[in-house]
């Protein structure tokens, strides 16, 4: 659950010296703004070392914060949720995708609306690294230039889930999520 700072019991002016918590509102819209840029901008590609080097400094300050978040000394808004959990999303192992899955639900469950997509890609792309299949639809890769799943995607009647709760979570219905993907990425190569 967030803790939010309303909702503290008063300490005296000491004990807020000792266990004030971390602010981290522009620090994490920071990171989050650093990574979506160095995507947006094509960094891996233009400059493979300066990108690796991002990945690993905003990696290890993710890693930090959150480690705070989970015993406390952080708080965090619904939105830093969501923005932290994008860092973790962009990583490349299974505990840092189930760390943007489980962040980017908390947002979403404390009204950060616009988390849904993610936190239903982060779930998507967990399983697919504990070698499971997904269930939303929400990985893709380009192979011999057309796009296909990465993976597979379980069928509806195994995960569970429908083409509402897709629509609910801002997933493209399973019979446009090629065709969505497509359009969207249609000036990559």
């Amino acid at each position: 659950m967030i803790r939010h700072q309303e909702s503290e019991r008063h300490l005296s002016p000491g004990e807020q010296e000792r266990y004030e918590p971390i602010p981290a509102t522009s620090e994490i819209h920071l990171l989050f703004e650093g990574d979506q840029r160095d995507r947006r901008e094509g960094l891996q590609n233009a400059d493979m070392a300066a990108y690796l080097s991002h990945e690993k400094d905003r990696a290890a300050k993710a890693h930090e914060i959150y480690e705070a978040y989970k015993v406390g000394e952080a708080v965090l808004t619904p939105r830093e949720c969501a923005e932290l959990a994008m860092i973790f999303h962009h990583r490349d192992n299974a505990e840092d995708y189930y760390v943007a899955y489980e962040l980017a639900k908390t947002a979403v469950e404390n009204g950060e609306h616009d988390a849904r997509w993610l936190q239903a890609a982060a779930e998507d792309r967990y399983l697919l690294s504990i070698g499971k299949r997904q269930k939303w639809g929400t990985q893709f890769r380009k192979e011999n230039g057309k796009w296909a799943y990465d993976g597979v995607l379980a069928p509806d009647a195994e995960s569970g889930i429908t083409d509402e709760m897709r629509a609910g979570m801002n997933v493209p219905i399973r019979s446009e999520q090629l065709q969505a993907i497509a359009e969207k990425y249609k000036e990559r190569k």
